[in-house]
């Protein structure tokens, strides 16, 4: 009986031996399986239903108008009148403001009298002329008939226009001297002026109860911009934007409504944007910041999660959750929007079902 055991004994183990012979199948690592602990609890999440907004913040710096600051050359000199206030609308050549001219406008005044005395002297002088030839070309014919009668008529009235000729050129003379000199009044009255070179508002003007006060040479008295040139400018890579497209702009805690001027394609893939307020503002500076809040997607009645509830693994998204015997497993799913801190869940899941977080 002993003597049967030892071979039973043997024939096993040389069975079991045997087995090192053949080949052995290759096996995959299982994933690992993880038993909760009776006392571990994990934060979980239901699967849910709603509408996904994506929304995207772009960043956008004021570009300064076109302007003209506008200064006196003289100094020591009294402001009379400064006629714009800040904010108001300003046309091209609209006077704006003036030293104390009543010297120079009395002077300017009394040129003109005497330009309209030599212009009246002028007009007496051509129709005096104009009289003499008349008689001139009568004297011609009588002296034609009667040369001893008219002869020396004639010659005294030709002498009198030679005269009147000379008088006329003398007076045209003087004429252009004194209209010389008012052109020279009149621009030293323009240097004495302030004009608008440009259309647009008026950004900044000095105060008012400072125009009696003595300026400096190179003060700024008033500064207009023209704000139809000005934007707010962002370099994005959203290509969402045309021009003409209404936007809203906020900075200062303010909302201004603005449309897209022009859209440039850079070589880098982006785009740089301009953005006109429909409302100039005068007081914005170069440089201000101000935010865009555009939607750039929506998704409706999608089924979603919080994104820190999906995984991303080698290009694989997946969630984890608790099954049935109380073992974390994973899930792969397949993912769509993100926006505002959710992803969207496009197969995988169904609503209600719980994932842990």
């Amino acid at each position: 009986m002993k003597n049967k055991w030892i071979v039973l004994l043997t024939a096993g183990t040389l069975l079991l031996s045997s087995c090192s012979f053949f080949p052995k199948e290759e096996e995959l690592p299982e994933a690992p399986v993880l038993h909760i602990a009776q006392n571990a609890q994990y934060a979980q999440i239901a699967v849910s239903r709603g509408d996904l907004v994506k929304i995207e913040k772009i960043q956008c710096k004021y570009q300064s108008a076109v302007e003209e600051t506008l200064q006196f050359s003289q100094k020591g000199e009294v402001i009379a009148h400064i006629y714009v206030q800040q904010g108001d609308s300003v046309h091209t050549g609209d006077l704006l403001a003036e030293l104390d001219n009543t010297e120079i406008n009395q002077s300017i005044s009394a040129q003109q009298k005497v330009i309209q005395g030599l212009e009246l002297q002028i007009s007496q002088a051509k129709e005096s002329r104009e009289l003499l030839q008349r008689r001139i070309s009568l004297l011609t014919s009588a002296a034609e008939e009667e040369p001893q009668v008219y002869s020396d008529s004639l010659r005294s009235a030709r002498l009198t226009l030679s005269e009147s000729d000379e008088q006329l050129e003398y007076l045209n003379s003087l004429l252009r001297i004194e209209k010389e000199r008012l052109q020279e009044l009149q621009q030293t009255l323009r240097s004495r002026q302030l004009y608008a070179g440009i259309d647009g508002t008026a950004r900044y003007v000095l105060q008012n109860d400072s125009a009696n006060d003595l300026i400096s040479a190179g003060q700024t008295i008033c500064t207009i911009s023209d704000l139809s040139s000005a934007s707010f400018t962002s370099l994005t890579a959203l290509s969402c934007f045309s021009a003409g497209d209404p936007v809203t702009i906020c900075y200062d805690d303010q909302e201004h409504e603005a449309v897209v001027q022009q859209v440039v394609s850079e070589k880098n893939g982006k785009f740089t944007v301009q953005f006109q307020l429909l409302v100039p503002d005068p007081s914005l500076t170069a440089g201000k910041q101000g935010t865009i809040t555009m939607v750039t997607d929506t998704r409706e009645n999608v089924l979603y999660l919080p994104q820190k509830a999906v995984i991303s693994l080698q290009n694989v998204k997946l969630v984890y959750y608790v099954d049935e015997n109380g073992i974390k497993n994973s899930k792969i799913v397949t993912t769509g929007l993100e926006a505002d801190g959710k992803v969207e869940i496009l197969d995988g899941l169904e609503e209600g079902e719980l994932v842990i977080q």
